[in-house]
């Protein structure tokens, strides 16, 4: 039997406040309703954060034309290492993994490269990577587009695990970790459907001991060309002892981390309950969680021209992950036509993607370039 969500808590919004859309489908299975109101509501304010910087930028070469999904670091003995799927290459199956080892992400060289048959979905292993330093396997995450368009909107996404114990010259697929409330477009009522939670970013807490993954999610016409791009971020986390396995993640809904990954329901998390697509650090220096940038929703110029045309680099922070409390987001970098999507964060030496201090970098990269977001944190607000 088809499960309609959209009926439970209707009651709670008028109509001027939900698009009938929005009253078929993005209510259905969001743990804390949104309407389009509140999704507005601090976009033209100007928050303070507790804190204030300086910024300088550089550009840098390409270490690879074909990015078109963030990718993170992973050190191992000392070194830092990029492993990847190149983007248009992570379709087919077999896919080939590129991997680059230095002592900084700005000196990396390329090594032998490995393969994984990634069937089941694309295959764009690099999101996010973590080595169990007592047995020296890898596990990286994927994100996974899978079913192709149906002639909906969109493809349907889910989140991956694979493993490697050759550093990333061979890979063994998991299974699923992260999927979306209901297995079929069809069992949505309404005429669109939930995407899935895929697009994400990886961090590990080692001061509080969790993996999480920020996913970009959204809901899309199930028949018909992209009609809207009302996209959101949601979290879930996995403890770090438990090796980021199957059935072992948890989104974060109403408070709680009791919602399954495989299945579950999730809240929106941060700014205008749409949140930042990028990536997290921890700063010792301001004692936050920081999260750097772009608007979850903006405009791809390689799709229908739906969303947020504003593109700048923003920035977030919160005290503690477990409660996901992060304050309304700024301007890191004010510029709307920016088309960097790929972030990734380190300390100052270009290393650490745990913690920084004072100083940070943002690598800021996509398919048409690369830079250096250069940070110090200074008092203010």
């Amino acid at each position: 039997m088809k499960k309609d969500y959209a009926r439970q808590d209707i009651s709670k919004y008028s109509f001027r406040q939900i698009h009938c859309w929005w009253v078929a489908v993005g209510l259905m299975l969001a743990c804390a309703g949104v309407s389009r109101a509140e999704e507005g509501a601090g976009v033209t304010d100007a928050p303070a954060l507790p804190f204030a910087w300086e910024l300088s930028q550089r550009n840098l070469p390409m270490l690879c034309a074909d990015f078109d999904y963030p990718v993170r670091q992973v050190i191992i003995d000392g070194e830092v290492w990029m492993i990847f799927v190149p983007g248009r290459q992570a379709y087919g199956g077999r896919c080939p993994v590129l991997r680059y080892k230095g002592p900084d992400l700005e000196h990396l060289e390329r090594q032998p490269d490995g393969v994984a048959d990634l069937h089941g979905g694309s295959g764009h292993l690099g999101c996010g990577m973590w080595l169990d330093e007592s047995t020296k396997t890898l596990y990286g995450l994927i994100h996974t587009e899978y079913g192709g368009n149906d002639g909906g909107g969109w493809t349907n996404k889910k989140t991956r695990l694979a493993t490697s114990k050759d550093l990333g010259l061979t890979w063994t697929l998991a299974g699923d970790i992260l999927t979306r409330a209901l297995p079929n477009r069809e069992d949505y009522s309404g005429s669109s459907f939930e995407m899935g939670p895929a697009d994400f970013d990886f961090y590990a807490d080692t001061r509080g001991g969790y993996f999480y993954v920020t996913c970009w999610n959204g809901f899309v016409a199930k028949k018909g060309q992209l009609n809207s791009f009302v996209t959101y971020s949601e979290v879930a986390r996995c403890p770090i002892a438990d090796k980021m396995a199957p059935g072992k993640w948890f989104k974060f809904c109403n408070g709680t981390w009791t919602e399954p990954g495989l299945g579950g329901k999730a809240s929106r998390v941060g700014f205008s309950r749409r949140g930042i697509y990028g990536n997290t650090i921890y700063s010792t220096y301001l004692k936050k969680y920081l999260r750097i940038g772009i608007h979850a929703g903006v405009v791809d110029p390689r799709f229908t021209k739906l969303g947020f045309l504003d593109s700048s680099v923003n920035i977030s922070a919160c005290t503690d992950l477990a409660k996901q409390d992060w304050l309304p987001m700024a301007k890191l970098l004010d510029e709307p036509a920016n088309h960097l999507f790929g972030f990734t964060l380190a300390d100052a030496g270009g290393i650490d993607p745990v913690t920084c201090g004072r100083t940070l970098c943002a690598y800021n990269f996509w398919l048409d370039g690369n830079r250096a977001l250069d940070i110090t944190l200074n008092e203010g607000s």
